[in-house]
């Protein structure tokens, strides 16, 4: 793909120029983005402030873990942010990216673009739909979201969204008898960074490396947030022992090599991976995340900073 040319990677309907939001004379209007397609599917973003940066940028108002988006990609403009009661007036513009920022499969120019309710904007890998909502259907609908699919500290998926993309991967793996491999990931010095650094080095340790694993991954690669001590899964479908072993030992050394400048001082750390991997070593879902969890258990226990995968006579 080009800077100039749009080839759309997803399914969505294409939104007509003809619609336009039905407004309420009583109700105060609301921007906001919904996540179409890519990593942040279902994620829903209200729009209240007058600039919204959108990028790889950690200070980036709505963050993207998307190698194909720039660190500082698209902005927008909320015109009339003073004027609570009147319908918003929003324009998207492209900030100096390099493969582009698209509206409705046409790409914005130097000069900007109006938004009107369901048009489609395209950065990278997602798929941003904007609609404009009044209080009566913002308050509907966070009853019926799932407001916290992705983890606030790591950008990954959460605990209870992960869980539920396991269960369906594990679903189809064994319908289809096709491998599955889980990854569970653990910094080994995290508590030390927290107890000499606080907690908000630890934190931006945690979304350094959530980051990592975004960049690191295929597209059809799961990660999530998912341990009481911000352990990370990283589920790889179609993956057999072999590769998910040297895709363990490749974060291992990834996490060994990232440096994380946090005010005058560097920080570095390693990590211990379990791997297990459906139809080789275990059979069911339950089975898998005790057989990773053991194999993690051993790399820990073994000095930490490597990958290990138990055999599947250990694992009983």
């Amino acid at each position: 793909m080009t800077d100039t040319e749009f080839q759309p990677e997803t399914g969505f309907t294409e939104p007509t120029q003809t619609d336009q939001p039905a407004v309420s004379p009583s109700a105060r209007h609301f921007p906001m983005l919904l996540g179409l397609e890519g990593p942040l599917k279902g994620r829903r973003f209200i729009l209240d402030k007058q600039v919204i940066s959108i990028g790889r940028d950690m200070l980036a108002d709505i963050l993207l873990m998307d190698n194909r988006a720039s660190r500082q990609h698209t902005r927008i403009i909320y015109v009339n942010i003073q004027q609570k009661d009147e319908v918003p007036v929003c324009r998207l513009f492209d900030a100096g990216s390099t493969n582009g920022t698209f509206l409705n499969q046409k790409k914005v120019g130097a000069g900007g673009a109006p938004l009107a309710d369901k048009d489609h904007i395209h950065i990278g890998r997602t798929v941003f739909g904007f609609y404009i909502r009044d209080d009566q259907d913002v308050k509907a609908e966070e009853t019926f979201e799932v407001l916290a699919a992705q983890d606030d500290i790591t950008g990954l998926f959460n605990k209870s969204t992960f869980y539920r993309i396991l269960a369906r991967e594990v679903e189809r793996a064994r319908r289809y008898q096709r491998h599955l491999s889980f990854l569970l990931l653990d910094l080994d010095n995290l508590s030390d960074v927290a107890e000499r650094y606080g907690p908000a080095a630890r934190n931006s340790l945690l979304r350094k490396v959530g980051f990592l694993l975004t960049q690191s991954l295929r597209a059809q690669d799961i990660a999530g947030s998912i341990g009481p001590k911000h352990e990370m899964g990283i589920l790889l479908p179609e993956t057999p022992p072999k590769g998910a072993l040297l895709a363990a030992e490749r974060l291992c050394k990834g996490v060994a090599e990232e440096v994380l400048q946090h005010g005058d001082i560097q920080i570095h750390s390693t990590a211990s991976i379990g791997v297990a991997v459906l139809n080789s070593d275990t059979g069911s879902q339950e089975e898998l995340i005790r057989s990773v969890r053991r194999a993690l258990d051993s790399a820990r226990d073994q000095g930490g900073n490597r990958a290990l995968r138990l055999d599947a006579d250990q694992t009983t």
